[in-house]
Order: structure tokens, then sequence, then C-alpha cells
């Protein structure tokens, strides 16, 4: 190990008054003899501990509830209003979810293009992306759900032609079981 320098004075350690250097010791000497240990870590290996810790958390918790997917499975009474068309369409629909995956059966009444379709789609965080196949034609929904997962609202939109010929309108639903 390096010899420490001398020092002008007698400062006790702790104090925070400067060392001074009496020799032409590098730097790292001079910190070894303030702390002997500190020459076993350089800035540069403390600095990539912190920023290691930092990309990976360090095992900290984190308060992200959209790492939390909102569970919709289940029966749900939807409500459908259409903007172009002036009606008022309802129906039920069973869910099922595996991950932010949602799939089901809807069964609807007060539409005139069909009386059942299959729902598929997913969530990501409260927001819902869906699609009913109406017949041979699929009407798309986005909307938000509750983080309690037991109500959702928003938009739909159908293409042009056929049955649906452009429909859009709002939504609602509320979970039943």
């Amino acid at each position: 190990m390096a010899q420490c320098p001398k020092l002008v004075d007698s400062t006790p350690y702790g104090s925070s008054e400067k060392l001074q250097k009496t020799s032409s010791a590098p730097r790292r000497t001079l910190l070894r003899c303030i702390h002997p240990h500190f020459g076993a870590y350089t800035v540069k290996t403390i600095l990539g501990i912190i920023l290691i810790c930092g990309l990976i958390g360090c095992g900290g918790s984190s308060n992200n509830s959209s790492t939390a997917v909102i569970n919709l499975s289940g029966d749900w009474q939807i409500t459908g209003h259409s903007t172009l068309f002036d009606f008022t369409d309802t129906g039920s629909a069973t869910l099922q979810q595996s991950g932010s995956s949602v799939a089901g059966t809807v069964t609807l009444s007060g539409t005139p293009c069909a009386t059942s379709g299959t729902v598929s789609g997913s969530i990501s965080g409260t927001t819902l992306t869906f699609q009913i196949e109406e017949g041979t034609q699929p009407v798309n929904f986005t909307g938000t759900v509750n983080s309690a997962g037991t109500s959702a609202s928003g938009s739909y939109t159908a293409p042009s032609g056929g049955c649906t010929n452009g429909d859009y309108g709002t939504w609602s639903a509320t979970k039943t079981s």
C-alpha cells in the first residue's frame, strides 16, 4: 500500500477541513488515506452500481396500476345507441378472459342486423377494445372500464355497406355476475 502523505496540520479524522497534499501522491492515495477501503471502489464502479439499481429498481415496489389486468370475465348487460340511425338496442354478453384477451358471445335485441354475435378483444389498463361480429360484419368498439371491472362505456363504428352500413354511436355495459 502506498504511503500516506503528511498533513500540514493535525486535523482529526471527520473534520470538514481539507487535507493538503505535500507530495505528488495520486488522488486515490489521498482518498485511501482518508478511508482505507475507498480504493477498492472507484467512482466509476459506484456510479455503475447506482445506474444498474436505477434500471432494475433495486427491488423497490411499484404502484403502477397498469400491471394489474382488470377482470372482465362474467355476464354483462349492454346498451347501445346509434347516432346515425337514432335507435337504441340492448343485449347481454358472456365474456371469458385470458390475460389481456377477452372473448365471448352476445345476444342482441333491437338491432336490425343480427340477434347474436361473437366478441373478441383486449384490455390494457382501463382501455377496452373489442369487436362484435354482427352477422358477417365486424363492429368495432372502444371504451374505458372502471377499475373494479364492473362497468364500461365508449363508442362504436361499423364499416360502410351491408346491414350495419357505416353505423356509429355510443355504448355502455354493466357486469351482472
